[in-house]
């Protein structure tokens, strides 16, 4: 049976996890995982970051989002205004919030202390295909089917050096988009909430 809206919102039910290291995080920044219904199943968005000197995630596949500011009521706010400013996807006018996910942490851009990332789930309800609008920072945004990240097909490995050590990090292969590190790791968490 493919996962549906309802298997979703059933697995984000439980309390949000902070974590140690997430309480003590010197910034903190929301993603927005923006979900849609499709004939063939759920979809998931994602974007391919800009290639960009001194981003250490230039050129990488994510979740839209950002790093909270000062005016953000609510980091679900964040996830909703860094879509809008990333893609020109206005969230507030076309989506419902599902819930947030437990919180991952990442050191920050300069490496002077921890990110929390708060994943934010939205499902898009209209329109159901939206024109993006990549700001400066995203080179392009694209959906990917849930059931063929479920299916095993998309399986990949990336070689990543870290430390002086070759590692092997999961990831998934759609049409020649990577995507690994801390977005495969929330697009994991989230998809066994929805199968538990």
């Amino acid at each position: 049976m493919p996962l549906e809206i309802a298997d979703v919102e059933r697995g984000l039910r439980g309390p949000e996890q902070l974590g140690l290291w997430a309480r003590v995080a010197r910034q903190h920044a929301a993603v927005a995982a923006i979900l849609r219904v499709r004939d063939a199943g759920l979809e998931l968005l994602l974007v391919r970051r800009a290639e960009r000197a001194g981003d250490p995630w230039s050129g990488h596949v994510a979740l839209p989002g950002g790093l909270e500011e000062p005016k953000d009521w609510s980091l679900e706010v964040t996830a909703q205004r860094e879509t809008k400013e990333e893609i020109g996807l206005d969230l507030e006018e076309g989506a419902r919030l599902l819930g947030r996910m437990s919180t991952e942490v990442s050191k920050t851009k300069r490496g002077m202390g921890l990110l929390a990332i708060h994943p934010i789930v939205f499902v898009l309800e209209a329109p159901a295909d939206p024109v993006f609008v990549p700001s400066a920072e995203i080179q392009r945004a694209f959906w990917i089917p849930i059931e063929e990240i479920v299916s095993g097909r998309l399986d990949a490995i990336r070689p990543w050096r870290a430390f002086g050590v070759e590692l092997q990090m999961p990831a998934w292969n759609w049409d020649g988009e990577i995507v690994w590190g801390i977005t495969h790791r929330i697009v994991s968490r989230l998809i066994a909430l929805a199968r538990a």
